[in-house]
């Protein structure tokens, strides 16, 4: 629901942006164990102002970091919202890679493939560049230099 004083002010002090974009868009159409009906409501009531938002963001140039804010399960859909909203799909990448490091302040140890840091590695069948929705496909996760996923 960010305005363009909230933009402004975001791009002016360096402010990051978490979007959370695909939640609130599952959350308008599906209902949550335990949810009630005024939440589901005010998500729809949110929803009718993210599209305008985001782009607002974008047009700002505000720093953009990927989060999710729910079940990992869906995390493959924030991807593909952020690519629906605006982003390229190189931009919703590192949303999630770079630019996390970034936010969290430890550029240095994580965020890319580079000697001396910490390699968490998703392979995944499939172009994510061409078309983010490979992001689904993933058929390799090695995790702190653990294997964690494999496609053998």
């Amino acid at each position: 629901m960010m305005d363009e004083e909230g933009a402004t002010l975001m791009a002016q002090r360096g402010t990051w942006l978490v979007p959370t974009l695909e939640t609130f868009q599952r959350g308008a159409v599906d209902t949550f164990p335990g949810q009630e009906a005024i939440s589901t409501e005010k998500t729809k009531a949110v929803l009718k102002y993210q599209a305008a938002a985001f782009q607002r963001a974008l047009q700002h140039h505000l720093k953009i970091a990927f989060g999710l804010d729910d079940d990992p399960d869906y995390l493959d859909r924030e991807f593909v919202a952020l690519v629906r909203g605006g982003m390229t799909p190189v931009e919703a990448l590192q949303a999630a890679t770079v630019r996390g490091s970034e936010l969290l302040s430890l550029s240095d140890q994580i965020g890319s493939l580079e000697a001396g840091k910490y390699a968490d590695i998703t392979a995944v069948n499939g172009d994510p560049f061409a078309d983010v929705k490979n992001m689904e496909k993933v058929v390799f996760v090695m995790k702190g230099g653990e294997v964690i996923k494999s496609a053998k």
